[in-house]
């Protein structure tokens, strides 16, 4: 199977998926920049796994793929889409987790493949939590690729609005908090700073 994998550059170990997808013989491409329907013209895409990607995926592109791209967000949706989610799981007291779910035209609205719950501990820090929720994102990942990649997941549907948050409202907090990313959850819970 041939893989777009869109990621930014300034993600950390950016080979760890790919290098995993083509252990099971999977064709990887990565992808920083904007895509656009041209681009599955010339390459010939048949899944698309979006990962820490910063651009939204445009409608086009979406119905191309017809239900063939996942995107990994380090929250358990329906809550906290958007930006940062680990700081406003803590924040807004709200079940934490990672999702993968399906890309539609909304911002991580999409069908539900799998999550899993997380906890956080009062000694974590904004760093440590953003942390475990990566290793726990990349381990689901690894553990439900083959079925994912198949269809062969029930798509569960977000019922409920959840939340969303968006980088300027966080910008607007993330000042206030002396120790930056090594705030630690009780601080952010108790709203020390704020």
């Amino acid at each position: 199977m041939k893989i777009l994998y869109l990621t930014n550059t300034n993600a950390e170990k950016i080979n760890e998926l790919p290098n995993f997808m083509r252990t099971y013989g999977d064709e990887v491409d990565i992808y920083f920049n904007k895509i656009n329907k041209e681009y599955f013209a010339e390459k010939k895409i048949d899944f698309i796994v979006s990962d820490r990607y910063q651009f939204l995926i445009k409608q086009d592109v979406i119905d191309i793929m017809q239900g063939k791209i996942i995107n990994l967000h380090p929250s358990y949706l329906p809550w906290n889409k958007g930006y940062h989610s680990n700081f406003w799981s803590i924040y807004d007291k709200t079940t934490k987790g990672v999702s993968i779910h399906y890309v539609d035209e909304g911002i991580d609205t999409g069908d539900i493949a799998i999550q899993k719950k997380v906890s956080f501990n009062e000694k974590d820090t904004l760093k440590t939590t953003y942390q475990k929720l990566r290793v726990s994102i990349v381990e689901l990942f690894f553990y439900n690729w083959i079925d994912i990649k198949n269809n062969n997941t029930q798509r569960i549907k977000q019922i409920s609005e959840g939340s969303i948050h968006y980088k300027k409202e966080l910008d607007a907090l993330f000042q206030k908090l002396p120790k930056g990313w090594d705030t630690k959850v009780f601080e952010i819970e108790q709203r020390k700073y704020f």
